[in-house]
């Protein structure tokens, strides 16, 4: 749908609008998050409309949106500070008139700007998907941090981690944290075995450097010379990819790394592994990760960020340094050399994976919007929200 059709959506008049702003609708983490939030069930009390900066990309999420009949518009955003965008979101936020604008990743800045700009004091929710130092620049963080001070800006975490680090980066004393949620349908494995006679590990992710598959490669080098018959399967794009390609190439790993490339199918790729594996150097809350506990699949992860929220050392997994590729490599063979750990974490992960139910995330983040509209929730103030749905429990943040 082009940015001149402006027509209003078919609303109940109960019903709560919230408009999803966010830069691309590509296959991160954070995407897949708004997709889940906006495609929600049709009873759902909030009507969403998503709005994209960049332009159609033709991705799985932006055709979930679709198939769920949810609004999403393109604003054909070019590379760099694009002015235009914030003239044109704030004439989409007048005419829709959300009673919520939810940003996502560098769109705070552009959704914050707009929803001022419109002049109908519509408040701004922002979830920080990494770290706050992490996920935006130094700039923006300045305009988050006078908008924080100035607007009706309310920032979430997607980990306790995520949210201490919003503490820390802006002075805030009450950041709500709601975890992130899947279908945990989709990732139930339990009635398919592992295919193949060798031993697989898999990973999932941008090869970006935040990713850590350097570390992997070379953790994997030294696994295999030790179970010569396993295999390395890794999935994701990104400006790494070739570099990674040719480290694996020269640590003679041949056949044994598999790059898969962007990956539509990940509950076939889990379902066919026996190990995953997240080497990142700092992460907020990997959706990638709870898919695989979803799965079944016991873990290695490095211990940054929401990595130890999601994975508990010991029960569903083993925790590991960052950046450490002898200790990644003892860890990744600890759990290749002994079946029995496997299915006893694999186990625990699935059961551990209830936490992260996408339902749960939905309800949690209406509630905040409920708040946020009744005033219930101040930030940088001593106040406490009135509650939060965390951990298969209601508890304040």
């Amino acid at each position: 749908m082009s940015t001149t059709e402006l027509t209003h959506p078919i609303m109940s008049p109960k019903a709560l609008r919230v408009m999803h702003v966010i830069p691309t609708l590509g296959p991160g983490g954070a995407e897949k998050l708004v997709a889940s939030l906006a495609s929600g069930p049709p009873h759902s009390q909030v009507t969403y409309t998503v709005v994209s900066l960049y332009a159609r990309s033709d991705t799985d999420n932006e055709a979930e949106l679709q198939t769920a009949g949810v609004d999403v518009r393109f604003l054909n955003k070019h590379s760099g500070i694009d002015v235009s965008v914030v003239l044109r979101l704030q004439r989409l936020i007048r005419i829709w008139r959300p009673d919520i604008v939810h940003s996502h990743l560098y769109a705070a800045k552009y959704a914050i700007v707009a929803a001022a700009l419109a002049g109908l004091r519509t408040p701004v929710v922002h979830t920080c998907h990494n770290l706050a130092s992490r996920e935006l620049s130094a700039a923006d963080r300045a305009v988050q941090r006078l908008a924080l001070r100035t607007s009706r800006v309310v920032v979430v975490g997607v980990s306790e981690s995520v949210s201490k680090s919003l503490k820390d980066t802006y002075g805030l004393d009450t950041v709500p944290t709601i975890l992130n949620g899947i279908e945990l349908g989709r990732f139930d494995s339990s009635a398919r075995p592992r295919g193949g006679s060798g031993f697989v590990y898999c990973a999932v992710g941008r090869f970006e450097l935040q990713k850590g598959h350097e570390y992997l490669i070379r953790a994997f080098a030294k696994v295999h010379e030790q179970l010569p018959a396993s295999t390395l399967l890794l999935a994701g794009n990104g400006s790494l990819l070739e570099h990674s390609r040719q480290l694996a190439e020269g640590l003679h790993l041949g056949s044994s790394v598999v790059f898969l490339g962007l990956v539509t199918d990940v509950p076939a790729l889990l379902a066919r592994s026996d190990v995953f594996v997240l080497p990142s150097l700092w992460e907020g809350l990997s959706l990638a990760l709870v898919e695989a506990q979803a799965s079944g699949l016991p873990a290695v992860v490095c211990a940054v960020g929401g990595n130890p929220e999601v994975v508990r050392a010991g029960l569903d997994g083993l925790l590991v340094p960052p950046a450490n590729v002898d200790e990644l490599a003892a860890a990744m063979l600890t759990l290749g050399r002994n079946s029995d750990l496997r299915q006893q974490m694999g186990q625990a992960a699935r059961d551990g994976s209830r936490r992260f139910d996408v339902a749960t995330m939905r309800a949690a983040y209406e509630l905040l919007y409920c708040d946020v509209l009744d005033g219930r929730l101040h930030q940088n103030t001593r106040s406490k929200p009135r509650c939060w749905i965390h951990r298969d429990r209601v508890s304040g943040s």
